[in-house]
């Protein structure tokens, strides 16, 4: 016998580029606690900025990369990218909760903007906690944004 589950829609979307034609990173090796409960708060220093040249559109493709760990008493945390202001695509990733016994765990994401006109535009390393008492930890965390001109 094979068990099935239905599962909700799905929206799959592709974009594409022409190629890579900007690369901006950002990292940094020290160690950031947040208690996030509740909002989404820019994790310190994980933040850039990549422009659209004038009479360009082009795709936004950003890769974070840290050791994180997170504790909880009654929670969970999310991290995602937010390009000009917005969440990117996937909105969120969950971070798991880690063992006392070995605290840190290299977790990694990808996120990427739709079209974006000529511009600036300001991309940030997000996390939020729900429920009180947790808090999250990152350290020898990368952020590559990488421009893709359509």
């Amino acid at each position: 016998m094979i068990a099935t589950t239905a599962v909700a829609s799905l929206s799959t979307s592709t974009v594409s580029g022409k190629g890579i034609t900007q690369v901006r990173i950002t990292r940094n090796a020290a160690e950031v606690q947040m208690l996030t409960a509740g909002t989404w708060q820019n994790i310190p220093g994980a933040t850039t900025t990549v422009s659209v040249p004038a009479g360009a559109s082009a795709i936004l493709l950003a890769r974070f990369t840290a050791d994180s760990r997170r504790v909880s008493f009654d929670g969970e945390c999310a991290v995602r990218v937010s390009i000009g202001g917005s969440p990117a695509v996937p909105q969120a990733t969950l971070i798991p909760g880690t063992s006392s016994a070995d605290p840190y765990e290299v977790h990694s994401m990808e996120a990427s903007s739709d079209s974006l006109p000529a511009g600036k535009y300001k991309v940030s390393v997000q996390a939020q906690a729900s429920g009180s008492g947790t808090a999250v930890w990152f350290r020898n965390w990368s952020l590559s944004v990488m421009r893709l001109n359509q």
